[in-house]
């Protein structure tokens, strides 16, 4: 509450809170003068860094015209991410200061992630893939990643893991759920991109619903599976989409079946919700966006996880890369 009421406030439109180590992204700041006595802002600087406590890793300086009593200013800031890194990944903060006629007069800062490339594709890129894409929607999540093109199930290596596109507008025939299902209770190892609905298709006595929404913050629901490694419990939040999107980490949610020990959840969303009258009623608000299934000798992870966002958002980007990991396991037969 200090630093909201600050008399002036300077303020940045952040649209996510994980960048690249070495990348540039064009924000805007707002500078809203409120002062007590009425007078104006005369013209100042805008001081940015990015820091690991109190080590600077990158900063930089923007002119800041007068702004008026009641009246607020909009600067344009290119914000550069260090290229090194103390660690592959860095909780750290963006503090901003403004300065005025040699004092400070403001100051505001936002927790971030900093990550290197490296961190975020783990090592995922060794991994061989299957994709099979009934929707022929594009796939950018997958970028970097060692794909091939399969046009049905049975084309695809019972060896490699099999990741499938995005399943929105897609309804799968009864023979192509089939030779899915048989797919991975023969040991084979499948990633589902945005099932959606048909995920309750599939394995009706695991998964009872789907719905979809866009969730801005997912938590660990088993915080010790291989999906999350290196991942800390408050980084699945608001993945960074570029531009200026609303960050989201998810599409949808799952409602799985209960007393199934073949179906778990992963994650878990909720959204904000006033007083329930029973507990059965969190339902309404909540679900699951990442759900792995076991049949027979194999494994399925269907992800509503906002994997696309892993272009700008390394935390999307390394859970991506855990999970395409995991599954290729050879242990896991």
């Amino acid at each position: 509450m200090k630093t909201a009421m600050q008399p002036v406030l300077v303020s940045a439109e952040l649209y996510g809170r994980h960048f690249y180590s070495g990348s540039t992204f064009h924000r805007r700041v707002c500078v809203v003068n409120d002062e007590e006595d009425r007078r104006a802002v005369s013209g100042g600087h805008l001081i940015w860094e990015f820091r690991d406590g109190d080590k600077a890793l990158s900063h930089g300086r923007v002119d800041l015209p007068p702004v008026d009593y009641y009246k607020t200013r909009w600067l344009d800031v290119d914000f550069a991410t260090p290229k090194n890194l103390p660690a592959p990944k860095v909780d750290g903060q963006l503090v901003l200061r403004l300065e005025v006629d040699g004092k400070i007069l403001s100051e505001n800062n936002y927790d971030v992630v900093l990550a290197t490339p490296e961190w975020a594709q783990a090592d995922s890129s060794r991994q061989k893939i299957s994709l099979w894409n009934p929707g022929r929607h594009e796939i950018t999540s997958l970028a970097g990643l060692s794909a091939v093109l399969v046009d049905s199930i049975q084309l695809a290596d019972p060896k490699q893991l099999l990741v499938i596109g995005d399943m929105d507008g897609v309804t799968l025939a009864l023979v192509e759920m089939e030779q899915l299902r048989k797919f991975v209770t023969q040991g084979g190892r499948v990633l589902m991109l945005h099932p959606g609905k048909s995920l309750a298709s599939l394995f009706p006595e695991q998964v009872a619903s789907f719905k979809a929404k866009e969730g801005e913050i997912v938590t660990l629901h088993i915080p010790e599976s291989p999906v999350f490694s290196g991942i800390s419990p408050l980084d699945l939040s608001w993945f960074n989409r570029g531009g200026r999107r609303l960050p989201v980490a998810c599409t949808g949610v799952y409602h799985l079946a209960s007393g199934r020990n073949d179906a778990m959840a992963l994650a878990q969303q909720c959204d904000i919700h006033a007083y329930l009258k029973n507990t059965s009623e969190v339902t309404k608000f909540s679900g699951t966006p990442l759900v792995e299934i076991q049949a027979g000798k194999g494994r399925l992870i269907a992800s509503e996880m906002n994997f696309e966002s892993g272009q700008t958002d390394p935390v999307a980007r390394r859970l991506l890369s855990n999970t395409v990991s995991y599954l290729a396991q050879d242990d896991l037969h």
